[in-house]
């Protein structure tokens, strides 16, 4: 396929030389939606779409299988399976968590700071589906400032850390921040060793 820029930042000029009759940007990223006002002041068609978690996936999904005139995911054998197992999965460990009641903090790191991500963002959403209660009820904005106030009363089971950038750098600023609050070390994940560092390319985005 032709190369119009990078996944972060479209061409303009190499995406208008192709002359398409849609082009399908993220509806997050901000270079996406320059590139997207842009393109509609030229008069191309443009569709941004929302991947924040599965479910945005299963969607979009549903959207490529229809313009290819695929019909449903349902219509497509190995999607289909593909989503029965899944959700098969996901029922089984809803049936576990509902016995046990783990409650979960999805942290998410970067170079401006620690964030709390709800069940709309990636990782919150995966946790949500196989039945794991997050502190965040909120789901908007998927990520939201860290208050370790907030934190510390909800007392988490289980913590997951997800870094965007440099990923032992950011972890080393984690423990760094977060350990030298006194009360961290006596939250229950802590203690029982459940702080879980996620890798960054399968569960960033």
């Amino acid at each position: 396929l032709p190369k119009v820029g990078g996944g972060m930042q479209p061409d303009l000029e190499r995406i208008m030389l192709l002359q398409p009759d849609l082009v399908l940007l993220s509806e997050r990223i901000t270079r996406h939606q320059t590139t997207a006002a842009a393109l509609r002041r030229l008069g191309v068609t443009v569709l941004q779409l929302k991947c924040n978690n599965y479910g945005d996936y299963l969607d979009i999904l549903e959207l490529f299988c229809r313009l290819n005139d695929q019909g449903k995911i349902v219509d497509i054998p190995v999607l289909k399976k593909m989503v029965e197992q899944v959700d098969e999965i996901c029922r089984r460990t809803k049936i576990v968590m509902a016995k046990v009641k783990l409650r979960c903090a999805v942290i998410f790191v970067s170079g401006s700071g620690f964030s709390l991500e709800s069940a709309a963002g990636n990782t919150g959403n995966m946790l949500a589906r196989l039945g794991v209660e997050n502190i965040r009820k909120t789901t908007e904005p998927y990520r939201q400032i860290f208050s370790m106030e907030h934190f510390i009363l909800a007392d988490p089971e289980l913590i997951f850390v997800i870094c965007m950038g440099n990923t032992q750098a950011l972890q080393d600023k984690f423990k760094r921040q977060i350990f030298a609050n006194s009360a961290f070390a006596n939250l229950q994940a802590v203690k029982s060793g459940h702080i879980y560092y996620l890798d960054e390319a399968l569960f960033l985005f």
